[in-house]
């Protein structure tokens, strides 16, 4: 693809993100053959990344705001301030072959403006930089992560802005970690060891289909972050065995809010190694989102009981309790910014709410579906509202929950767990 049609499709993708609310992984399933050019993923991702400073920038050299018939000449100006202020192309070209890409869109009005307004930027002699990081620290959600995490929220806001490696986790019921590690290197894919063996991290980004092994299930696509479950509920990362570590007993684990099912396939995979005998069960609202979950089960060769139903209720609970609950409750989706950059975008403080209600709703009903002794996995606790936490601090200093419903508290002897992604120490 020539350099103004990469602009141009850049542009029209930006288009349905911006204007019409749309999510990439709403665009890559609708319209599959979008973002698969590498070159095309690169430039709409970053320039996402950098949108709030960006539109900031653009629209100050705007003398009037564009109709709504100009959108798609909005976006497009947006992917050449990206290229001139972010990435700092030369000038000639970053103007050049965006000008161009009006003839692309088959909207050649647009070529003077185009022109013009990206000239003033280049002509300008503002501090760009400063004026980025304005517009970043003065959102709302920036804000509101500098009052939650006020010691890390500026390593945040950095972070943010910076592609997020890309992770993987060898299947182990399907091959050897040595052995895939093998497959890399015969395949030119340069990667590095982490923490978890079986996690290994690219030095470059690839398409899933060209991974060795991608089709018969050797390997999946995971955040490291998200490796850690299934290792501290199994313990394999820990001194003293959780429940279903050499036990020898039947272990009930559920894994509530599944999708799209990693952690889960991983849970089963260590679990398979250790030869731990282990009754599960995933539950997901979803109906779309399950049958997701069970085409990936079935590529990594796993097989467990996926129901479609609702975590936050009891029409689907036989009575009998779980020994290890998984709860990665449903959130603001602001830990995963770097991958979902339209988030920033697109996020409304109302939905924070919402998903504060929902996660209180959840974490009470499934206290009492945990068993004496049991463990409950609260994963991204970093994404867990303040005005939640002292709840959950109260209810493991006293030992004792009260369940939506009933008036008197109960006693608990449980283990929680508290996960996140984020570094939260500084």
């Amino acid at each position: 693809m020539s350099s103004p049609g990469l602009r141009a499709e850049a542009a029209r993708i930006l288009e349905m993100v911006i204007f019409s609310n749309r999510t990439i992984d709403w665009i890559e399933a609708k319209f599959p053959d979008t973002l698969a050019e590498p070159a095309t993923r690169f430039l709409v991702m970053e320039t996402l990344r950098n949108i709030l400073g960006l539109r900031a920038i653009l629209d100050s050299f705007l003398r009037r705001p564009l109709k709504p018939s100009q959108q798609l000449i909005y976006t497009l100006m947006l992917v050449g301030a990206y290229k001139l202020v972010v990435a700092k192309d030369p000038a000639y070209a970053a103007i050049n072959e965006t000008v161009e890409a009006c003839n692309v869109l088959k909207q050649p009005w647009a070529k003077g403006l185009v022109n013009g307004v990206l000239r003033s930027v280049e002509r300008s002699d503002r501090s760009f930089e400063s004026d980025i990081q304005q517009a970043i620290s003065s959102h709302w959600l920036n804000q509101r992560l500098r009052n939650q995490y006020p010691l890390v929220y500026k390593r945040l806001e950095k972070a943010n802005l910076s592609q997020a490696p890309m992770t993987l986790r060898v299947n182990q019921s399907r091959i050897s970690v040595d052995a895939y590690r093998h497959k890399l290197s015969e395949a030119g894919l340069d990667y590095e060891t982490t923490e978890i063996p079986e996690a290994l991290r690219l030095k470059h980004a690839v398409k899933a289909v060209e991974l060795p092994g991608w089709r018969n299930g050797e390997v999946a696509i995971q955040d490291l972050g998200g490796q850690f479950a299934a290792h501290i509920l199994i313990g394999n990362l820990r001194s003293k065995p959780d429940a279903v570590a050499d036990t020898g007993r039947i272990v009930r684990f559920l894994d509530a809010c599944a999708a799209p099912g990693g952690k889960l396939c991983h849970y089963l995979d260590i679990a398979g190694q250790r030869n731990s005998r282990v009754d599960e069960l995933a539950v997901e609202i979803s109906p779309r989102r399950s049958e997701t979950m069970r085409a990936l089960c079935q590529r990594l060769a796993v097989s467990p009981n996926v129901i479609t139903a609702d975590a936050g209720s009891l029409n689907w609970w036989d009575g009998t309790p779980f020994d290890q609950i998984l709860l990665d409750a449903p959130c603001s989706g602001t830990g995963t910014i770097r991958r979902h950059p339209e988030i920033q975008l697109q996020l409304t403080e109302a939905q924070i709410t919402s998903h504060s209600s929902r996660q209180l709703e959840l974490i009470h009903n499934l206290w009492r579906m945990l068993a004496h002794g049991g463990t409950l996995l609260l994963d991204e606790v970093g994404e867990l509202p303040l005005e939640l936490q002292p709840m959950l601090l109260r209810a493991i200093e006293l030992g004792e929950v009260r369940a939506l419903g009933e008036d008197q508290p109960r006693h608990v002897n449980v283990r929680l767990v508290a996960a996140t992604n984020r570094d939260l120490e500084g």
